[in-house]
């Protein structure tokens, strides 16, 4: 997450030496991973969006650390962001141009969402279930990883 007000912006205080927050995109940063090594890019990445964050940042649960947004097609790294949000892209057959639709995705959508992009549309009970042990272990994370 980014924040521009002045009480949270970390340029604003001369006694944190702290580097102001950045925003980062990644385009498929994921692309020919899988697996441990998806999962570990995941957490690096959720590590790299909270390395600016102090211990009373988090204590007020005000978000304060590096923004990144990341275009992907992994469960794994879609299950630790902070914020899910699709996008489609549709067909219209009058026209040559392509609809598009975004939307946030959170709750059981979200899970939907994680077990559809982990197994397309097979086995979606057992992906349902693979969705909720990579949710679980994101906010295992969140909680013991250093803010």
């Amino acid at each position: 997450s980014f924040t521009t007000s002045a009480e949270n912006d970390v340029s604003s205080s001369s006694a944190d030496s702290r580097s102001p927050p950045i925003s980062i995109i990644y385009d498929e940063i994921d692309a020919h991973v899988g697996g441990r090594a998806a999962v570990t890019m995941a957490k690096l990445l959720a590590d790299q969006s909270r390395s600016n964050r102090s211990s009373q940042d988090a204590a007020a649960s005000s978000p304060s650390g590096n923004q990144i947004i990341a275009i992907t097609h992994s469960a794994s790294l879609a299950a630790i962001s902070d914020r899910h949000i699709v996008v489609e892209r549709g067909v219209n057959r009058m026209s040559s141009s392509l609809p598009i639709r975004t939307y946030i995705v959170d709750g059981s959508s979200r899970r939907k969402e994680i077990a559809r992009m982990a197994s397309g549309d097979l086995a979606s009970g057992e992906a349902e279930t693979f969705a909720d042990a990579l949710i679980r272990d994101a906010l295992l994370h969140r909680e013991t990883s250093p803010s």
